[in-house]
């Protein structure tokens, strides 16, 4: 949220300082596509900004006149930034954000994974009340899922060994999962969503293993977007560690 906002300062004091009209939130727009988007070059945002025509219409200005003088550099020196940071965000695993797992080996989490035919509303909220006890932010209770949803668990900050993380979660039941294994098609658009806020990690809860070419998918989806560490897994095995701990199963 931090790099929206100084894009969009960027883009707003450009704007203002020609007179015009920052006009439908044009600022705000152009900020949000760029940071989705992440252009590598002048050309790359040039595309952006004239993606959205009704601002230039409303001021009756010429587009190669705002682009001739439009801040590219500012907006790619904090692009850079970004990507710098994102490259140094270490892989984190489940027992990283709740080392009391540790306690429940392997070899008995296997055999739980039968239990864990469970109601995926149940998994969200034992996950956010724990969350909660280790002093994760914005653990709101959520008593049903609307079309505003954009993930199970929304933007939460939660300190690790000393480091403030950001983090979406992204639940997917035993009854969700329709078939033996996780597909791509099954998540991916709930990964995306989860995406929105562009937090540093994605944790994604699966009652059922992943299918063949997931985690590589992901993987991809992450480094694409300059996070190459973006999604933690949770399989069935962490799962089962972390509800046998938590005496759900």
């Amino acid at each position: 949220m931090t790099e929206l906002i100084k894009i969009q300062s960027i883009i707003l004091d450009y704007i203002l300082t020609h007179k015009w009209t920052d006009y439908k939130n044009y600022a705000n727009s152009v900020s949000k596509l760029v940071l989705k988007n992440r252009p590598k070059n002048t050309p790359e945002i040039e595309k952006i900004i004239v993606s959205i025509p009704e601002f230039f219409h409303f001021n009756e200005i010429s587009k190669t006149l705002f682009l001739k003088y439009f801040p590219y550099d500012s907006i790619l020196e904090i692009l850079e930034e970004i990507q710098q940071t994102s490259k140094n965000l270490p892989a984190l695993k489940l027992v990283d954000l709740f080392n009391e797992i540790n306690d429940i080996s392997y070899e008995e989490a296997e055999k739980l994974t039968e239990l864990l035919d469970i109601p995926e509303r149940q998994i969200q909220d034992i996950l956010r009340n724990s969350l909660r006890k280790k002093g994760a932010t914005n653990m709101v209770q959520r008593k049903s899922d609307t079309v505003l949803e954009v993930a199970d668990l929304e933007d939460f900050i939660l300190n690790i060994r000393g480091n403030e993380y950001s983090f979406t979660s992204v639940v997917k039941g035993y009854r969700s999962l329709k078939k033996k294994t996780a597909t791509l098609e099954e998540i991916m658009h709930q990964i995306i969503k989860a995406n929105l806020t562009n937090p540093d990690y994605i944790l994604l809860v699966l009652a059922k293993p992943p299918g063949d070419g997931v985690i590589s998918y992901l993987t991809k989806y992450g480094s694409d977007i300059g996070k190459r560490n973006l999604i933690i897994l949770v399989d069935p095995i962490n799962l089962a560690q972390f509800l046998r701990n938590k005496k759900i199963i």
